[in-house]
Order: structure tokens, then C-alpha cells, then sequence
């Protein structure tokens, strides 16, 4: 019986950081920085 191992990818994003709060929703470049997180493990091919 074979078993399909698919990699996934889990990104910590704390919203109560006491020294910027909010830091994933921070703009970088226009984009939020969770959004450009994303996009580098997408681009990396891990995950679904």
C-alpha cells in the first residue's frame, strides 16, 4: 500500500507582537508581508 506524503507548509503569523503589532498585515513593496511570505513558498514549490 503506497502512501502519498504531500509537504505542507505552515507560516506563523502573530497579529499581538508587542513590538509592532500587526507586523503580517505590514506593507512591503504594496503588499502585505504574509502575502509575500506566501508567494515565496509557492514559488519554492512546497505545500499545496
Amino acid at each position: 500500500m503506497a502512501v502519498s506524503l504531500t509537504p505542507i507548509v505552515l507560516i506563523p503569523a502573530r497579529m499581538a507582537s508587542t513590538r509592532l503589532p500587526g507586523k503580517p498585515l505590514a506593507d512591503i513593496a504594496g503588499t502585505p508581508m504574509i502575502v509575500q511570505c506566501w508567494r515565496r513558498a509557492a514559488e519554492a514549490g512546497v505545500g499545496p
